[in-house]
């Protein structure tokens, strides 16, 4: 398991804004653009492998879970459509456990929410009836509460 920090070039936001965008392109488009935007969706997901990505502050994050949990989703309106997945990576871990319980417990109570980070190892671009999705799996997890 790889442990990196979070990305300070700023590569993994632009990285994250741009697939955002895209994704909002194939989302709303109608009829034939739909498909037009989601190949242009997969060439840029394609492109991204081995990069790194910064997602916005848009997770809850439950301690318990995240030494056991391989997949996280936001559950903010129109914050649902990226799922990430992965293990959080030991320096996450150990940040969350050096703060201790009552930080922990505040976070839960709170809901407060954090940014995750990573390099893209692969993706799948999910269209059901109910909506689109991209899912992206992570190298490992960073899961920070800013960008540093």
């Amino acid at each position: 398991m790889e442990i990196h920090a979070v990305d300070t070039s700023g590569e993994g936001r632009d990285n994250y804004i741009r697939l955002k965008i895209m994704y909002e392109k194939w989302n709303s488009g109608l009829f034939g653009s739909r498909n037009l935007y989601r190949r242009r969706l997969n060439r840029l997901l394609t492109d991204m492998i081995g990069k790194e990505i910064q997602t916005g502050l848009d997770y809850n994050i439950l301690f318990a879970d995240s030494i056991e949990k391989k997949y996280y989703s936001s559950n903010l309106y129109g914050c649902d459509w990226l799922h990430i997945h992965g293990e959080t990576d030991r320096a996450s871990i150990k940040e969350f456990s050096e703060k201790g319980d009552k930080y922990i417990k505040e976070v839960e109570r709170n809901k407060h929410l954090f940014f995750l980070s990573g390099k893209i190892e692969k993706f799948r671009i999910v269209e059901t009836g109910y909506g689109r999705e991209v899912h992206l799996y992570l190298e490992s997890i960073k899961i920070s509460d800013s960008i540093k």
